[in-house]
């Protein structure tokens, strides 16, 4: 079995004397030769190189007749394949210059190995745009991780993190989170743990740039206090187009407390950017009780999740966040 067997079925979203790219499942693959008459194949996750055996296992391949292997008219290394996917040119601040785009971006790092780059986050400011150039979303940049202090900052957005970099506290900590998946959640808690190892609990700030970001924010919210305290815990699990929160020792009294807040203050927003709506019958948020679990669901939209995690934040004010 050989790679060209495999991919036969596939059309690569980019092609070369030196290489072959493509995207299958929402994953990338590239193809080298590192020297004559060699294929080696790199996932762009781990940018590790993967056989013909593992890119079968993750394809879910069937065997199929033999094809010649692919050939290239030109090698390279396994080292100038990644320099030309990130295309980026050496600067003397954190963000880097893109050859071609000329657009700005961050390199993100392993969580766990802070010298192993995974992604870029690419950004322009005068659109406001952004993206993510590859499929990891478990790393993260970091200005001045190493100091402690009482003030921390959180963003998702390059932009954001941007002017952070160019007008922050010269010694407050800054992360710049490429999602906040529970690998990454985790990361940061360890990393607040560091940045407020000698400051009193009352003195600590932990800055949450939401922006655009609320479902990041919403979803790292709910996991932080849910992992430092026992009151008012939530779980979070998103669905077929529905936020489902699981309430974990919630009062039943203060839970419907809190649904009739969300609801009234969803109705006066809606109000306000349309006034000539009765907003009265709008209830978008709702709660269940059954077998001594109580749960709090309504649609995933930007607007709902926002309400509902400037209301939460007001309830854990103990947690310290502020919310720019």
């Amino acid at each position: 079995m050989n790679y060209r067997t495999i991919l036969n079925d596939y059309l690569p979203i980019e092609q070369g004397d030196f290489m072959l790219r493509y995207k299958i499942n929402g994953r990338g693959y590239v193809l080298f030769s590192p020297k004559k008459d060699v294929v080696s194949c790199i996932e762009l996750y781990n940018f590790s190189e993967i056989s013909p055996m593992q890119l079968a296992l993750l394809l879910t391949f069937q065997p199929k007749d033999e094809q010649d292997e692919f050939s290239f008219s030109a090698s390279c290394t396994k080292e100038q394949i990644i320099d030309y996917l990130f295309d980026v040119e050496e600067s003397q601040g954190c963000a880097k210059i893109r050859h071609t785009s000329g657009l700005q971006g961050y390199l993100l790092y392993d969580l766990a190995k802070a010298d192993k780059v995974r992604n870029l986050f690419q950004f322009d400011l005068e659109k406001k745009e952004s993206r993510l150039l590859f499929n990891n979303r478990n790393c993260a940049a970091s200005l001045h991780g190493d100091c402690q202090g009482s003030v921390i900052h959180l963003c998702w957005n390059p932009c954001v993190f941007h002017s952070i970099e160019k007008g922050g506290e010269p010694d407050a900590p800054a992360y710049l989170l490429a999602s906040s998946s529970p690998v990454v959640c985790g990361y940061v808690l360890k990393q607040i743990e560091k940045c407020f190892s000698s400051v009193e609990k009352e003195k600590r700030i932990i800055g949450i740039h939401v922006g655009d970001e609320v479902s990041e924010a919403f979803d790292f919210i709910c996991y932080y206090v849910r992992n430092v305290q026992d009151d008012y815990a939530v779980i979070v699990e998103k669905r077929d187009g529905m936020v489902i929160l699981e309430m974990l020792q919630w009062n039943p009294i203060r839970l419907a407390n809190l649904v009739a807040a969300l609801n009234k203050t969803v109705s006066e927003q809606i109000k306000k950017r349309y006034p000539d709506m009765d907003a009265c019958d709008i209830r978008p948020f709702a709660c269940l009780s059954f077998a001594r679990k109580s749960f709090v669901y309504f649609p995933d939209v930007k607007m709902c999740q926002d309400v509902f995690l400037r209301l939460y934040v007001r309830i854990v004010k103990s947690m310290n966040f502020y919310l720019l």
